[in-house]
């Protein structure tokens, strides 16, 4: 059993321990991990991925197409941090996500390679349950959630314990799911990221639900739930790559901005013009061949 919990210490009993506080992590708290945004981007001189910079389109405003660094997007204000801590840490969740944080860039880099170690399957499982539960609306669903069922709807630093509570569940449930790893097509465009860090879509209302989740440029995890119409020989893992051709790159790209909840997409500043376009490759037809390049079928076969 894939047991990260242990390994990034996202654990309840950190916030009754009294630790030494280090700086001020406080004001920005990332629900996108600001050196995995840059990874979309134009590296920076400092070396840094969080100084990267990155073309950004709002869905609201009229601020249009901005170039930022990636530090400067995809935060609040103590968005985890815990209001009535006791002798705990009030940002142990935040803590808890830089050491994850600082695990991802290298695995990325070794599957952006097609190099994975065994390790890399833990970071990427731990990434992605993180991700089901970092936004900052991740409050709003749980109030609903709890309230269609008759309960009493979380408030204040209760919505920091569900957080916990839902991503301790997601372990279990991602071990059973499929995974593979997407590559871009060198003359496609790159992915892009949004707020939400995925995107997810189904392929001719059949099969399971695909998940896509982009980790830089050139490369995403497609994830999705065992389904009886998966084929015996069906291959996936960190070790199963598979190259995209254009078209889904830009299918990918446009569903996520589609999506009515999405807040912003970034990619490399050099296609900047390129989210200005986003509406125009909404009515991309699914390739009949297949989205693979030099493999015929479907998403999952």
């Amino acid at each position: 059993m894939v047991q990260p919990m242990a390994t990034y210490q996202v654990n309840p009993t950190l916030a009754r321990r009294r630790t030494r506080q280090t700086g001020d992590i406080s004001r920005r708290q990332h629900h996108i991990p600001a050196a995995l945004i840059g990874g979309f981007g134009q590296p920076a001189g400092s070396g840094r991925r969080r100084d990267a910079t990155v073309a950004v389109r709002w869905r609201n405003g009229s601020r249009g197409v901005q170039v930022v660094a990636a530090s400067h997007i995809g935060w609040r204000s103590n968005e985890y941090r815990l209001q009535e801590p006791g002798h705990g840490d009030p940002d142990f969740l935040d803590r808890a996500w830089t050491a994850l944080e600082n695990d991802l860039p290298p695995t990325v880099a070794r599957l952006a390679s097609r190099s994975p170690v065994p390790a890399d399957y833990g970071t990427i499982i731990a990434y992605i349950a993180g991700a089901g539960v970092r936004h900052p609306t991740f409050g709003e669903h749980a109030r609903a959630e709890r309230s269609a069922r008759g309960e009493k709807a979380p408030e204040g630093d209760a919505i920091q314990w569900e957080r916990v509570s839902t991503l301790r569940g997601s372990f279990d449930i991602l071990e059973e799911w499929h995974f593979r790893v997407l590559h871009r097509p060198a003359e496609a465009p790159p992915f892009l990221i949004s707020d939400f860090g995925w995107c997810k879509f189904q392929v001719g209302g059949r099969g399971p639900t695909a998940h896509v989740f982009p980790l830089n440029s050139d490369c995403a995890i497609l994830a999705y739930p065992p389904s009886p119409q998966l084929a015996p020989t069906h291959a996936s893992g960190i070790n199963a790559h598979f190259t995209l051709v254009p078209s889904v790159m830009d299918l990918i790209n446009s569903t996520a901005w589609a999506a009515p909840e999405t807040s912003w997409v970034a990619i490399h500043p050099i296609y900047w013009d390129y989210l200005n376009r986003l509406e125009q490759l909404q009515g991309i037809q699914w390739p009949w061949l297949g989205p693979y390049r030099g493999r015929r079928g479907d998403l999952f076969d």
